[in-house]
């Protein structure tokens, strides 16, 4: 198999696995790395990681799929590139937030030495960010750095800090849903007053 074949081969392979994705729904939670797909083992065809804000033309389980463009100005949300040497980019992940997007592109950076070029806009971004887990005696914890705030997350025994960190944002976020009912309540009760 030429190269040309095992490339085409290799997005038949990258389709098929989407296709068993769908439908294919935003959220928050939307966490679908696939570079073992894409790059296999053509890691020197590529030597850039992009970060772009993007948005599904198409409704949540439209019967069509998915007709994804770069809007950097609203994304829904946010996909991760490489660049291909010759020319153009290839989709290899995508995710709900901002934040799961820069770090899915850090992990691309250690395991290939591709540096990251983030396309969202600046207020989007949490600029240089870096994830350290440190192992202790009794626990590991994540330690989160940004050019504007650090951030250390203590991590569930049993578990990868991937896992461990995606059921920490799942808890805060339901948390933050019962504070804004609580809020929406005692705002209720003030317009009564």
């Amino acid at each position: 198999m030429n190269a040309v074949q095992t490339t085409q081969a290799q997005k038949r392979a990258s389709a098929d696995k989407r296709a068993d994705s769908f439908p294919f729904v935003v959220t928050a939670d939307l966490n679908d790395p696939y570079d073992d797909v894409i790059i296999g083992d053509r890691a020197a065809d590529y030597d850039g990681i992009e970060i772009q804000g993007v948005r599904n033309l198409y409704e949540n389980n439209d019967p069509r799929g998915t007709c994804i463009e770069v809007d950097a100005e609203n994304p829904q949300f946010f996909s991760v590139y490489i660049h291909i040497k010759n020319g153009g980019v290839e989709c290899v992940g995508d995710f709900g937030t901002h934040a799961l997007a820069q770090a899915y592109a850090n992990e691309l950076h250690v395991k290939y030495g591709w540096s990251v070029s983030d396309f969202t806009p600046k207020k989007m971004n949490c600029l240089n960010l870096s994830v350290r887990v440190m192992l202790g005696d009794q626990s590991a914890y994540a330690c989160i750095k940004t050019d504007k705030t650090s951030l250390d997350v203590r991590l569930s025994p049993g578990r990868s800090a991937k896992t461990s960190l995606s059921e920490t944002v799942k808890e805060i976020r339901e948390k933050a849903a019962r504070m804004l009912k609580r809020a929406d309540l005692i705002e209720a009760a003030a317009t009564q007053l």
